[in-house]
């Protein structure tokens, strides 16, 4: 007993506890539940019956005073209210409101409820998804004289243009219908309601019935067919759906699907499940398979050969290409030709007839300006597979075609629109090329070959090219002959010859051509059209084999002639076979004439300073060259020349034959080899033996030094006369105290005025002796003057043993004005003999400076010295005639017999 009181008292106090919580009352007007006639608790929300539209609603007013309240409902924009309702203070009194909306549509509809007291004021809401039913199923949707595969009963392959609908009287029906009903045709992607869309703002609607709707009467528990005729379907897909539409009582529904509605009992309850199978129906004869055919083969080079035949259009490779026994994998179209102007296309479309008969269907291509480029009536046998070659006219960058596969039926029409793009990277054919070529030879270059031109400098030959127009208009244009060889190594009597070429015109066009050094190259040859539809023109390298009339042999001093490099008593030193300026020198050059026949030539000797000005010259010497094929022997010729001072530069021969080369000059470079670089640019005969391609000058190539055993510089004006500076120009090389004289002359107008009495001097060979001249009271106001420096050295050269003196002349112009002379600064000279020479332009110096910049990279232990350290030095002592003086004395020592094995 005390366990059970102690139980119950802890139960009641729990209770007493909770009691507040759960006993709270409600406040205001509820609605307390929504439901339907005859509801089955199992379906979830009210569902109502087009039959029976009516939803009950319960209020309860749980205030203790009277409310009076009215129901405000709102569902597809259209507000129904009740009058107002008195509601009494009593919660356990319910007040049953009927609600009759009427709906246009058939599946969940929203109904939004409103509480409004007399005041005005929303007391309470609620919003409830009502499900409407429709009474109708649509049972079957078929297809006109359609076929069905065994594994695809869902898909119909139309051959007719009228579709059946079965409608049927499902299990929610109540009683007698009158059904309106109609169809649509739309894409597989399609899902909204059709009746809604407008057919030519939506392309997912290929046909919309909403204008042709049927009216039928629906007893209750039956079912009837409807058919409706849809004149065409025209669509990118080839599979569609039919969407068919119903009006029950107002309400409307549409489906893609095929319906069935079960009604079935579980428990006490009816309960009803909507089965939908989906349906699709498609085009018979469908495009699997779109192709642009770049290779050839038996199927169809029959639309090429009657294409070419047509358009009359040569291509030459094309066409023997096509009469070939057997055709390889050489991808040899598309081909176009011109901008503006259409070529050939050959598709190649792979078609399946998903019929049970055969069919016809026409194939119709429209290209981007809406032209027909094939429109016929084609055969498709019954299940099977079928390929079509279809040649097309296009023009270049508009390739998109669309392709349309029209099935005419009894009742209307089924078309397939593709829209496909034909960009195939067609081949850029110029229409006009060159088609031969004939190289000029010359019978004296033991060389002929049709695929080159052997032709010798100097010499005008004509080079024949024969163009022909292919193709089937006349097409204006300019052939163009250009050339990276060195500037001026080749001339044309035409680099552009204008053309205008009618349709398979041919044409020959000839260009006299002269070369004017040794080229082993090409010469480009361009044919270009301003309407061509290559970006590159057609272009022939033309290669020239270019061979000089003359072979250079060799060139020295005469070394009877020697300077003395050292003193070693009264007579005694070492002397050196090297040019030396104060006296005449004499030089010997080896030269054979290459041609079968003889050569009458002039020849001269030409020696330049680093800045490309004339130091001396020899005399001309007429000649004739004996024939060089008979003999291998070279000729000798001798030349004299006088340098009055001391300088590094380049000894160059020039030789001038006569008759068919006598606009032509031929030019050497000639000496001992040095690493300095030439600033002057012939545009005629050779810089140097090594000579690439005659395009890129090697950094290496011939030069002379002339050697000077004193330097005259630093010319300054004086109150009196002019100071200037004597030394040694041997110190270097080896310490030489020389004893020597000077004096002056002086020129008015190339005429000698005035010689100083000579004077004897002493020079040390580490010493710099200052000179002070006076002459001033000899020259008179206003007058510009040439003031001759002469130093004479005594014993200096040895001559066949016999020692002789050297004169060394420096010449200075000044300007003698108000008491008082001033230095006249002279121009630089350069290329001062007839225009035979010209100096590098500054594009061209930049271009060689290049050139010889990435040879000096190359050759990193190679001391080269540049223009301008030359520049500064040249009438000093320069380190190329320093090494050259240097490698002579060098060898000299070597040759005696102690000596020489001592230093080896």
């Amino acid at each position: 007993m005390k366990i059970k009181f102690k139980t119950i008292l802890t139960l009641f106090l729990l209770l007493l506890t909770i009691t507040p919580g759960l006993c709270k009352d409600e406040e205001g007007v509820k609605i307390t539940k929504i439901w339907n006639q005859g509801q089955n608790p199992m379906e979830g929300g009210p569902m109502i019956d087009t039959s029976s539209p009516i939803i009950y609603l319960s209020l309860v007013n749980y205030d203790e005073y009277q409310q009076n309240v009215k129901v405000v409902a709102e569902w597809d924009d259209i507000t129904w209210e009740s009058p107002y309702i008195p509601l009494s203070p009593n919660k356990h009194i319910e007040k049953i409101i009927e609600l009759k909306p009427q709906f246009t549509e058939i599946g969940d509809n929203k109904v939004d409820i409103d509480l409004i007291n007399d005041d005005g004021e929303n007391i309470g809401s609620k919003s409830i998804t009502v499900d409407v039913r429709s009474p109708m199923d649509v049972k079957y949707i078929n297809c006109s004289g359609s076929y069905t595969e065994e594994n695809k009963k869902t898909l119909e392959y139309c051959t007719g243009n009228w579709f059946t609908i079965t409608l049927k009287s499902n299990p929610y029906a109540q009683s007698d219908y009158e059904v309106v009903t109609w169809i649509s045709a739309v894409s597989t992607d399609y899902d909204e309601d059709s009746s809604e869309s407008e057919e030519e703002d939506n392309e997912d609607v290929y046909y919309n019935g909403v204008n042709d709707k049927k009216t039928i009467y629906m007893s209750l528990n039956s079912e009837k067919e409807v058919s409706f005729r849809v004149p065409r379907i025209e669509s990118e897909d080839e599979q569609f759906k039919i969407q068919v539409h119903t009006q029950t009582m107002g309400l409307h529904s549409y489906t893609t699907n095929e319906q069935e509605t079960i009604k079935k009992k579980v428990g006490n309850y009816i309960t009803y499940d909507l089965k939908e199978t989906k349906k699709s129906f498609s085009f018979p004869i469908i495009l699997n398979d779109f192709e642009v055919l770049t290779k050839i083969n038996d199927s169809y080079d029959n639309l090429l050969r009657d294409y070419y035949n047509k358009y009359k259009i040569q291509d030459e490779e094309i066409l023997d290409y096509l009469n070939k026994d057997r055709y390889g994998n050489s991808e040899l179209i598309p081909r176009a030709y011109l901008k503006n102007e259409k070529y050939p296309v050959i598709i190649k479309l792979n078609y399946t007839n998903y019929y049970d008969e055969d069919l016809e269907a026409r194939i119709k291509i429209k290209d981007e300006n809406e032209n027909i480029q094939y429109n016929e009536l084609c055969k498709f046998e019954e299940s099977e597979y079928s390929t079509k070659y279809i040649l097309l006219n296009l023009l270049p960058d508009k390739n998109k075609i669309d392709i349309s596969t029209e099935l005419k039926t009894l009742s209307g029409y089924y078309i397939n629109n593709l829209e496909e793009d034909a960009d195939e990277e067609y081949i850029e054919v110029p229409p006009i090329t060159i088609t031969d070529v004939e190289f000029p030879y010359d019978k004296d270059v033991q060389r002929i070959s049709n695929h080159s031109g052997n032709i010798l400098v100097g010499k005008t030959y004509p080079l024949k090219l024969t163009v022909k127009n292919m193709y089937n208009k006349t097409i204006s244009g300019t052939l163009e002959l250009s050339d990276e060889f060195i500037e001026g190594a080749v001339n044309y009597s035409e680099e552009e010859i204008k053309f205008e070429l009618s349709a398979h015109e041919t044409k020959t066009y000839t260009v006299n051509v002269k070369f004017n050094r040794e080229i082993n190259g090409d010469i480009s040859a361009k044919v270009i059209i301003p309407e061509r539809i290559t970006e590159d023109d057609h272009e022939l390298k033309l290669h020239f084999n270019v061979f000089n009339i003359f072979q250079f042999g060799d060139m020295n001093y005469n070394n009877t002639v020697l300077p003395r490099a050292t003193v070693i008593g009264n007579n005694g030193g070492l002397f050196v076979p090297q040019p030396v300026a104060g006296f005449e020198n004499e030089l010997f050059i080896t030269l054979r004439n290459k041609l079968s026949v003889p050569v009458d030539c002039t020849m001269q000797i030409e020696t330049y300073d680093l800045n490309g000005k004339l130091r001396a010259q020899s005399d001309i010497i007429n000649t004739e060259l004996k024939p060089g094929y008979s003999t291998i022997d070279y000729e000798t010729f001798n030349f004299k020349i006088n340098y009055e001072e001391g300088f590094s530069g380049y000894t160059l021969l020039r030789i001038k034959p006569h008759d068919e080369f006598k606009d032509f000059e031929y030019c050497y470079f000639v000496g001992s080899t040095s690493n300095i670089y030439p600033q002057m640019n012939a545009k005629i005969g050779r810089f140097s033996n090594i000579d690439v391609l005659s395009r890129i000058k090697s950094n290496t190539v011939e030069s002379t030094t002339v050697l000077a055993p004193i330097n005259i510089y630093d010319f300054e004006a004086h109150e009196e006369g002019l100071s200037l500076k004597l030394s040694s120009g041997l110190v270097i090389i080896y310490p030489v105290d020389l004893n020597f004289e000077y004096w002056i002359s002086i020129y008015k107008d190339d005429e000698k005025i005035h010689d100083t009495i000579p004077k004897n001097i002493y020079l040390h060979s580490m010493e710099v002796k200052p000179i002070t001249l006076k002459f001033n009271e000899k020259l008179k106001d206003g007058n510009e003057y040439k003031i001759e420096i002469n130093t004479k050295i005594p014993d200096f050269v040895s001559v066949n043993g016999v020692l002789k003196p050297v004169t060394l002349k420096k010449s200075i112009k000044i300007k003698y004005e108000n008491g008082k002379n001033s230095i006249v600064e002279e121009k630089e000279e350069t290329s001062t003999i007839n225009n035979r020479y010209e100096i590098q332009n500054n594009n061209e110096e930049t271009k060689d400076s290049t050139n010889r910049d990435n040879m000096e990279n190359q050759n990193t232990n190679t001391d080269v010295k540049t223009t301008s350290d030359v520049e500064e030095n040249q009438d000093n002592s320069s380190d190329d005639m320093v090494s050259n003086i240097f490698n002579s004395i060098t060898g000299a020592i070597k040759s005696i017999p102690i000596i020489g094995g001592l230093i080896n």
